[in-house]
């Protein structure tokens, strides 16, 4: 199976490559890793409660998600990698706004974390909604399974080091700086790490080539028991339904997990990157996994398994 992969990685072309290092950097920084560790222990150290990390986190979240109808339109319009590119810019210029939100009067705190949220989560909407459609037409048919898989598990494997060195370097500064760890400023450089990181993954899809569609339209062949146009519909909705009560679940989970250990057990900082960090890493096998037991049990089998995982954690 790992020499498939590695199959798929030498063959993928220079945009595959290059957005598959773009995954490593989101996944060490922002989708992930250092901001899953500490972004929302920095807020708690800027004087808010646990109920602004839920509101600002439910806003970004509501950003995202109206930013990916824009970001759809705008791709079909203007084309993929345009919007990428301004997807990364604004969220470079997000990450690195946001940890300079200790350094004014606390009656401006909210208002800079929420526009530098704003501008982040609104520059992410527009790159994932793009690069899954960009990502399929640098990849040959028979590969997309697999450099999915691949995307995903660098991913994991980039957001367990992420989590590590988040977890980390708050006491580390915390040691230098002379302050307690209570003290917002050394959670500043971490987060800062997370802005420069982005600023090279926006560097790196400046690197990648328009592709022309020159590629014939794949056109599937019907197989016998597929849902009629009119089912199709149901059925799409009926997936929404389940994907907004997973995502509100496990977004709910992710939100306050760090939260919850910071404030309510007293858990250290690195204890809590260590935990974030180990739950990446997890992950990474079973998105190797999933094309193989997607091929031997069906995608929708498959699904339901994934759900049930979510479901029992």
């Amino acid at each position: 199976m790992i020499a498939g992969y590695l199959d798929t990685l030498r063959a993928a072309n220079r945009n595959a490559r290059l957005v598959l290092s773009i995954s490593v950097i989101m996944g060490f920084t922002i989708d992930g890793g250092i901001y899953a560790a500490i972004l929302n222990l920095y807020i708690l150290r800027l004087n808010f409660g646990p109920e602004f990390v839920g509101q600002i986190s439910s806003a970004a979240n509501l950003i995202f998600a109206f930013g990916s109808l824009a970001a759809g339109w705008l791709g079909s319009r203007y084309g993929d990698r345009r919007i990428m590119i301004v997807g990364l810019s604004l969220a470079t210029l997000g990450a690195c706004t946001l940890p300079m939100a200790d350094t004014l009067p606390y009656t401006w705190r909210p208002v800079w974390l929420a526009a530098a949220l704003l501008l982040a989560y609104t520059g992410l909407s527009f790159y994932f909604v793009n690069s899954g459609p960009f990502l399929i037409r640098a990849t040959a048919a028979a590969a997309r399974g697999n450099i999915f898989a691949l995307q995903s598990a660098l991913g994991g494997v980039a957001g367990f080091a992420g989590g590590l060195l988040g977890g980390l370097l708050p006491a580390l500064f915390a040691a230098i700086l002379l302050l307690p760890t209570t003290n917002p400023e050394p959670y500043r450089v971490p987060l800062l790490v997370v802005g420069i990181s982005m600023a090279v993954a926006v560097v790196l899809i400046l690197q990648t080539r328009d592709m022309p569609d020159e590629s014939e339209p794949e056109i599937a062949e019907a197989r016998p028991g597929a849902p009629r146009p009119r089912s199709a519909y149901r059925l799409i909705v009926f997936m929404m339904i389940v994907r907004f009560l997973q995502v509100a679940g496990v977004g709910a989970a992710i939100t306050f997990f760090n939260v919850y250990m910071d404030a309510g057990l007293g858990v250290a900082t690195a204890t809590i990157g260590i935990v974030s960090a180990t739950a990446r890493l997890l992950a990474v096998p079973a998105a190797l996994l999933g094309p193989s037991l997607s091929r031997r049990i069906g995608y929708g089998p498959a699904a339901v398994v994934g759900s049930l995982g979510a479901f029992a954690s």
